[in-house]
């Protein structure tokens, strides 16, 4: 992947670099419907899919938590892959249903059906548009083919408990809830605070001590094809953006659906 060959090679040629590698985000803290979000709000609403292998799960404040550790320790050269659990797709439905306090929709599909509907969203995007979530044949094999990510080095070295996925996860929905991205008045989402806080775990505070030199966290983002780009370094990009790639890739990944271009903004926290 382009955008990973670039940083390591940076780090390899000794920049004060230090990578993060978070799977998938969630947490009750989000600023926008991401995909991550929006996928989750999808399997309560229409369809909790049963299908091969499952998903790895991060909290958002577990990221945040490590970015400050990282700055704090002045760490420089190291690569860190944060996850908390890992939730098979066979078990999401039941998971789901003692979180909200019901019984969510279910939809048994093979893994193989949802990579060949992820190939149709390739070779013709505008009948997939109305999707809420990326449906590539790519982000299908990530969805049908996940393993079980290992995040105990990270939260070892870096010395914070992993929020529970139990906690990442109620606390996305009662997000959900209360902005409306729901349709039912689920009975175990009426709570109305957060059961967890940044700094619960880890730093009270943002303010971390001056540094000697110049170190910078890389959280990648998004690794999805090799024709992947970024804005902010031509090295990587391969040819212009259509138009309308305007406005895409802005804190996250995220795919054109006109010239299936993967725009990949690259968040960098500078001390």
């Amino acid at each position: 992947v382009a955008i990973e060959r670039f940083v390591r090679g940076m780090q390899a040629a000794g920049a004060p670099l230090t990578l993060l590698y978070p799977v998938g985000i969630y947490g009750g803290i989000p600023t926008e419907l991401d995909q991550t979000h929006q996928a989750l709000a999808y399997w309560v609403n229409e369809a909790t899919l049963e299908t091969s292998t499952g998903i790895n799960v991060v909290d958002v404040r577990d990221v945040a938590t490590a970015a400050v550790r990282i700055i704090d320790q002045t760490m420089v050269g190291e690569r860190f892959v944060l996850c908390s659990e890992f939730l098979p797709w066979d078990g999401m439905g039941d998971f789901l249903d003692d979180l909200v306090g019901g019984e969510v929709p279910r939809q048994p599909i093979p893994g193989r059906a949802l990579r060949a509907l992820g190939a149709l969203g390739d070779a013709a995007p505008p009948l997939v548009r109305r999707v809420p979530f990326p449906l590539t044949r790519e982000a299908m094999m990530y969805a049908t083919r996940m393993v079980p990510t290992d995040g105990r080095r990270a939260a070892e070295q870096l010395d914070f408990g992993s929020t529970p996925v139990r906690t990442t996860m109620l606390d996305a929905l009662r997000w959900l809830a209360r902005a409306g991205h729901l349709e039912q008045d689920w009975p175990g989402l009426r709570g109305s605070r957060t059961t967890h806080r940044v700094g619960q775990d880890g730093p009270t505070r943002w303010a971390v001590r001056p540094m000697g030199i110049r170190h910078r966290i890389v959280i990648i983002v998004g690794m999805h094809t090799s024709t992947a780009t970024t804005r902010t370094s031509p090295t990587l990009e391969r040819s212009p953006p259509c138009r309308h790639c305007e406005g895409l890739g802005q804190g996250k990944a995220e795919r054109c659906h006109f010239c299936g271009r993967w725009l990949l903004k690259v968040a960098e926290l500078v001390s």
